[in-house]
């Protein structure tokens, strides 16, 4: 079982196997990665996309998120996010698209929540059109 400090070190090991990894290098590592047990009370996984200025500059932001909710011995809870977020320039296409799709809505049923991640439209025409000008894997408290 791995614990909350160990998650993003363990998920870049999984994706450092790719000299210059995809979008779906990535996506199916991330896959495999939501099956392992991390000590928190509550994991969840969420897809989103859409065009935000987070980094101070209008992106487009693709993102992968594994959530985990603990509650401390203190009854203080605990939100870690552990994002794969890839960035691209916001063409017109990419404008377009928003959202926030989360295991919860499923049940937390992680195949059917990739399936249907998958045959979204926005998530066919990132893999096979467009590059991504920036990758970033990390883990902050929300």
């Amino acid at each position: 079982m791995l614990e909350l400090h160990e998650t993003e070190r363990y998920l870049k090991q999984m994706i450092s196997k790719y000299q210059d990894p995809t979008i779906l290098n990535v996506w199916n590592e991330f896959k495999l990665f939501t099956k392992m047990d991390v000590n928190c009370t509550e994991p969840a996984v969420l897809f989103e996309c859409g065009v935000y200025s987070f980094t101070g500059k209008k992106l487009f932001h693709f993102d992968f998120v594994r959530q985990f909710y603990k509650v401390e011995e203190n009854d203080e809870p605990i939100i870690e996010q552990l994002r794969c977020q890839f960035l691209f320039a916001p063409s017109e296409e990419l404008k377009q698209y928003s959202i926030t799709f989360w295991s919860y809505d499923l049940d937390h049923d992680l195949d059917t929540f990739f399936a249907r991640v998958e045959e979204l439209q926005v998530f066919q025409d990132v893999i096979q059109n467009y590059v991504p000008v920036q990758l970033e894997v990390y883990q902050n408290q929300v």
